[in-house]
């Protein structure tokens, strides 16, 4: 039998003692969901049951943009708030968040539906407070940028687009292609000059599709679909627009 001295058993007591409070802390300590998660949604107040109607107010804590939308129970929202997984995490409050973001189905007219099936083509939308209007400057020579960097320029009359591939002139790789309407009258939804990009997939062509713009002064929308579906970017620009409209609550 071994016996043990004063020294030694204060030794394991204090370990003992430090492993315990360990357990405590780490027990006591909240664990956020992860993001896209329904426990994570349900902390904002979303609740996907097919059943209910979801509300949530984003905020833009930069200029105290909130606009508050209204989403129809048929339709599942994934919600954020920035930073709630720091070390220092943001606090959490019910029907409030930074983001949230959708996915429909695109059914074979094109039009945007509820993703309650499978369908074979779909669109993600997120939706955030604007961090304010565009400038038209900033926009001319953003665009003025991309005219100067494509490394091939392609009209598409089929598809009523202006096609810009940016790459390595060098090379030829290209990394994303631009898309400008060919009809210059064609404006984004707060009269800005549109155009949109696509990831690049090397010889393949364009991939994913993304789109931004701003919805009322308050309301910052991205959609994102895959490059199958550019024949149909006026249809889809404009479902997004009507839809977008449905849910803001003004």
């Amino acid at each position: 039998m071994t016996t043990l001295t004063a020294p030694a058993l204060t030794g394991k007591l204090g370990v003992l003692t430090v492993l315990v409070f360990a357990l405590l802390g780490g027990g006591c300590k909240e664990q956020i969901p992860p993001t896209n998660t329904d426990p994570y949604n349900r902390l904002h107040g979303i609740i996907n049951d097919g059943k209910t109607v979801n509300e949530i107010t984003l905020v833009n804590e930069s200029n105290g943009n909130r606009p508050k939308l209204r989403f129809p129970s048929t339709i599942r929202v994934d919600v954020d708030t920035y930073g709630s997984h720091d070390s220092n995490p943001v606090t959490i409050r019910t029907r409030i968040a930074n983001e949230a973001s959708i996915d429909l189905g695109i059914n074979a007219e094109r039009n945007l539906v509820p993703q309650v099936k499978n369908y074979a083509d779909s669109i993600q939308i997120r939706f955030s407070a604007s961090v304010g209007p565009a400038k038209a400057d900033w926009i001319s020579d953003r665009l003025g940028e991309i005219k100067k960097r494509s490394i091939k320029t392609t009209d598409k009359p089929e598809w009523g687009l202006r096609e810009y591939a940016i790459g390595n002139p060098k090379t030829g790789d290209v990394g994303r292609y631009e898309y400008v309407p060919l009809d210059e009258s064609f404006r984004s939804f707060d009269g800005t000059r549109m155009w949109f990009s696509c990831n690049g997939a090397g010889a393949r062509g364009p991939s994913l599709c993304i789109n931004r713009f701003n919805f009322s002064e308050k309301l910052s929308v991205v959609y994102s679909y895959d490059s199958r579906l550019l024949p149909y970017w006026r249809q889809i620009h404009q479902d997004v627009l009507t839809f977008t409209d449905s849910i803001l609550i003004k």
